[in-house]
């Protein structure tokens, strides 16, 4: 879960445990005139055509919002639920798409894809959620344990 999502009627049977803090970033294919920019701002994607994961809509509400903040309406030629079809589009060249970082570890480590950190930074807080009082259980803890080193920063 992330703060994206309002979770305010559950909260008295919940527990969140903060995993990291998730930035978002453009990603846009190798041969892209964008590719290997140390950053970007929002804006700098304003006249492209973009691939937008439509899977969930509060991450669709608040990129659009970035996004009208930025003073533009992105160009959607594509949509998806699904990460994996979002980044083909943008490795065809076909769009560009901007996704949470935690989404896009292989992305970086592919040769045909340049993803590039937006400045100002977009983010968005990841949560573990438990049901309250379950946090102390040893599974449940190996499992916090390793999500929380499975969210820290890949290098």
């Amino acid at each position: 879960m992330d703060d994206l999502v309002s979770a305010e009627a559950l909260a008295s049977a919940l527990e969140f445990h903060p995993l990291c803090v998730d930035h978002f970033d453009a990603v846009v294919s190798s041969k892209h005139k964008l590719a290997g920019r140390k950053s970007i701002a929002l804006s700098d994607l304003a006249h492209e055509r973009w691939a937008l994961n439509q899977s969930a809509a509060t991450y669709h509400t608040f990129l659009l919002n970035a996004c009208y903040a930025g003073g533009f309406t992105p160009k959607v030629t594509t949509s998806s639920r699904n990460t994996a079809v979002t980044l083909e589009m943008v490795r065809t060249g076909c769009a560009v798409a901007v996704l949470p970082r935690l989404a896009l570890r292989l992305a970086e480590k592919d040769p045909e894809f340049s993803v590039i950190p937006i400045d100002p930074v977009l983010n968005r807080r990841v949560f573990m959620v438990l049901p309250r009082g379950t946090a102390k259980r040893p599974a449940i803890a190996a499992v916090l344990d390793a999500l929380t080193l499975a969210a820290e920063p890949s290098e």
